[in-house]
């Protein structure tokens, strides 16, 4: 559900957005009902949008959502849980002529709960109630300069904080999904990190482009690695915290090589290639960073109907975990 009423003056409208949902799979062993997954959730959205003036516009608001997760069976790898979460935002922008300036700033609360924690995340632990809040302050600010009417060149920093999930707080069990078991660790503190991103997008002609190098600098980073243990013949994956380092580049270029109007035939194509080198405090790869990668694609459309042809390469990936 979502609505917007005009309001006029420094707050030219209101918007809201809602959603509910009621999920529910059962995974079978055989025929006979394995594990039953349950997850009710609801989350709202309440916008400001300030009405533009002389280059400054903005959006503040509220944002909040609540999940019951419950999965039922011998397979049941995170006990039933709540998370509540709610954040108030503000996104302000300011064009200056060439110059370009943006911030933004958020609060953000979570609350995990649950009354069937394994207290020392061991197969026969004792059970108790678990109840963890978290508090979350996040901000931005960015600087863009228009070399050209469609150049533009930017630098955006920023200071994220996470509040662990309840899978990454509670696991402790087969995840059949994943043909993993997965043990998480009920005493995470949040995730921080200090980020920079320095950009260049534009247009000439029939060819737009993009490029982006950033830089990220973790604190209490949650991952998830393999031990080397098994427990019921699956592999034991374990949630940990450490610093982490991530430095990477992405590029996209891409053209219209045939421009044949509406309902005429259109010949278009692109190269997106990216990269991005991970690791932990330690100095050891960061898991499952996927590889430098190059894809192409060329897509045609005549009226109604149109098709895409792609072609990806990935390196070989030599930094593992």
């Amino acid at each position: 559900m979502r609505g917007e009423v005009k309001i006029g003056g420094f707050i030219d409208a209101l918007r809201v957005r809602a959603g509910y949902s009621d999920y529910e799979h059962t995974e079978f062993e055989g025929e006979e009902v394995g594990t039953v997954f349950n997850a009710e959730g609801f989350e709202g959205r309440l916008e400001l949008v300030q009405a533009n003036r002389n280059g400054w516009r903005g959006v503040t608001g509220f944002q909040g959502f609540t999940r019951d997760f419950a999965a039922v069976g011998a397979e049941a790898f995170v006990p039933q849980n709540v998370t509540d979460q709610y954040g108030f935002f503000t996104l302000q922008e300011v064009d200056l002529g060439a110059i370009g300036l943006e911030g933004a700033l958020r609060y953000e609360h979570t609350r995990v709960r649950s009354n069937t924690v394994k207290l020392d995340l061991v197969e026969d632990g004792p059970t108790g109630a678990f109840d963890r809040r978290f508090d979350a302050f996040s901000g931005a600010v960015g600087l863009s300069y228009s070399l050209a009417p469609e150049v533009k060149v930017g630098f955006n920093a920023s200071r994220a904080v996470r509040a662990p999930s309840a899978e990454e707080l509670f696991s402790n069990g087969p995840h059949v999904a994943t043909q993993s078991y997965e043990v998480g660790n009920p005493n995470f503190r949040t995730e921080k990190s200090w980020g920079g991103e320095v950009y260049a997008r534009g247009a000439a002609g029939p060819v737009r482009f993009q490029i982006a190098a950033y830089a990220n600098w973790f604190d209490d980073y949650i991952y998830e690695v393999a031990t080397g243990d098994e427990i019921d013949e699956l592999p034991v994956f374990e949630f940990r915290q450490s610093d982490a380092r991530y430095l990477g580049v992405e590029g996209e270029v891409s053209t219209t090589f045939i421009d044949g109007g509406e309902g005429g035939f259109s010949l278009g194509g692109n190269l997106v290639a990216d990269y991005v080198n991970a690791e932990l405090g330690d100095g050891s790869a960061v898991p499952r960073i996927p590889p430098f990668r190059v894809l192409a694609g060329i897509d045609a459309s005549q009226g109604a109907f149109g098709g895409r042809v792609e072609v990806e390469h990935a390196i070989r990936q030599t930094r593992v975990a």
